[in-house]
């Protein structure tokens, strides 16, 4: 499950989570309160973003739903 939260950083919106749900929670957000500190590195030289899409593809034969 993802949740919207603040970014340390920035102080602009991000997520938080599995990864599986980013994509739903940030599109809540405007493009302009939305950090994009995430483009940064992460564990195994993956991106927030990167890690978000293949979680996404994970879930999407999970039957996991966000309502």
């Amino acid at each position: 499950m993802c949740w919207a939260t603040t970014c340390n950083k920035c102080g602009k919106t991000t997520w938080a989570g599995c990864g599986r749900h980013a994509e739903q929670v940030m599109s809540k957000v405007p493009e302009e309160n939305r950090c994009v500190c995430g483009k940064t590195e992460l564990k195994e030289g993956k991106t927030e973003d990167e890690v978000a899409a293949e979680n996404k593809q994970d879930s999407e034969q999970s039957g996991c739903i966000l309502a």
